[in-house]
């Protein structure tokens, strides 16, 4: 029949605990008005946990294939869909308008104008404080520290010291939903408006944006 459930059907001597059953396909509903009591024993593997539960397989098989057991367990199976196509539906809609709220609050983020020389620089100094405050003793000159380190620190720069990111940082944990896919999501929007307002910047804003969603769901291997 459509959806069965697939166990064997040779005669057996075997018995069926109540997990195995649910991951047949049984409910235990289906259980509980089809199936015999079951025969109590002790978990082996736990034994002062609470009593295994276990049906003769025989009996299980025989049970199936009438047709009361099969037309009920392909109404749950249809209900079971329905429900499982409702909550994906559910779920989606709230993803979805939760990713509404953080896309207008990353929208509201004002963003400074300031010549890319003058970000450069000042950026070179902030991280210049950075590194004494980490207590690094010795400080060679940062002028010679390679081109993308100096990049990678003017739009950390621009994000951190040129909007009010940070600020706005305290509104989005006013937002339900995975506060982690909030963050990177939020994170990921603001530097791809710091990209529109900074072309200069645009290959290191998409850097940093591919850089978060390898970190989010994990690197994948080109």
């Amino acid at each position: 029949m459509e959806g069965s459930i697939k166990l064997e059907t040779n005669i057996t001597n075997n018995m069926l605990t109540q997990s195995t059953l649910l991951e047949k396909g049984w409910t235990l509903g289906l259980i509980k008005k089809f199936l015999p009591e079951p025969v109590l024993k002790t978990n082996p593997h736990y034994r002062s946990g609470p009593k295994m539960k276990l049906w003769d397989e025989n009996i299980v098989l025989s049970v199936m294939e009438t047709e009361d057991f099969k037309s009920a367990y392909n109404s749950s199976l249809i209900r079971r869909n329905k429900l499982s196509s409702t909550v994906t539906e559910v779920n989606y809609q709230k993803k979805n308008s939760q990713k509404k709220e953080i896309e207008a609050l990353a929208n509201t983020v004002n963003i400074s104008l300031f010549s890319t020389e003058e970000i450069e620089r000042d950026s070179l100094k902030l991280e210049e404080i950075h590194l004494a405050n980490k207590g690094v003793r010795y400080l060679p000159s940062i002028n010679y520290a390679p081109a993308d380190f100096k990049i990678r620190w003017a739009v950390n720069y621009i994000r951190h010291s040129l909007t009010d990111y940070d600020i706005k940082i305290c509104e989005l944990a006013k937002i339900k939903g995975n506060k982690r896919f909030n963050y990177s999501y939020f994170k990921a929007l603001v530097l791809d408006r710091i990209k529109k307002v900074y072309p200069k910047y645009r290959k290191e804003c998409d850097l940093q944006i591919k850089s978060i969603w390898n970190s989010y769901y994990g690197k994948i291997s080109a």
